[in-house]
């Protein structure tokens, strides 16, 4: 019974990842990004993904950290999987591996938290708004670019720290924030 009840919250999550892919995309969202993902694919979520994709939405999403792939939603084709790194630019540990990765970012934080309690963290969610950022700054002078071109401004600038050229590990590279900023503001 209990796998049962898993697999219908898997179900359930499938579907409000989805209805929420789809309910940004109605309120005018332009990038999603997205810091959760599943193990597996569902046509509600590949439907969702598609419908952004057709609207010119861009969905960022976090590559994941469990070890079973890239996970979905960046897993689709035209999702930017998002890896994270240390400051050092090394792939963190618990950063998903896949063909599907496309790009790498700083997934790791050191920040005082609450009372003053020194807090930590790495992640591909943590790294997944890093790329979002960046995308905001390309499209803020560039509104009219599709989902593609953007997708391909932002790899183009990533430095690559794996295996030479695209790899299962690391993807494009490291998104080098400098060439963002330079690329848009000269």
């Amino acid at each position: 019974q209990n796998a049962q009840e898993d697999k219908k919250h898997l179900d359930a999550t499938k579907k409000e990842l989805a209805e929420g892919i789809i309910t940004a995309v109605n309120l005018g969202a332009k990038i999603i990004s997205i810091s959760a993902g599943v193990a597996s694919p569902s046509l509600d979520l590949e439907n969702a993904v598609n419908y952004a994709e057709k609207r010119g939405v861009f969905i960022v999403d976090a590559a994941g950290g469990s070890e079973s792939g890239i996970e979905y939603p960046a897993a689709y084709p035209t999702v930017l999987a998002v890896g994270g790194t240390n400051h050092g630019g090394v792939r963190l540990d618990n950063s998903n591996i896949g063909p599907e990765l496309d790009i790498m970012a700083t997934g790791e934080y050191m920040t005082i938290g609450l009372h003053g309690k020194c807090m930590t963290g790495a992640g591909t969610s943590l790294a997944t708004p890093i790329v979002s950022v960046h995308l905001a700054k390309i499209l803020l002078n560039n509104f009219n670019y599709t989902p593609q071109k953007t997708r391909d401004i932002l790899l183009s600038l990533a430095k690559d720290i794996g295996k030479p050229g695209i790899d299962d590990e690391t993807g494009y590279g490291l998104l080098e924030q400098e060439k963002v900023v330079s690329r848009i503001c000269s």
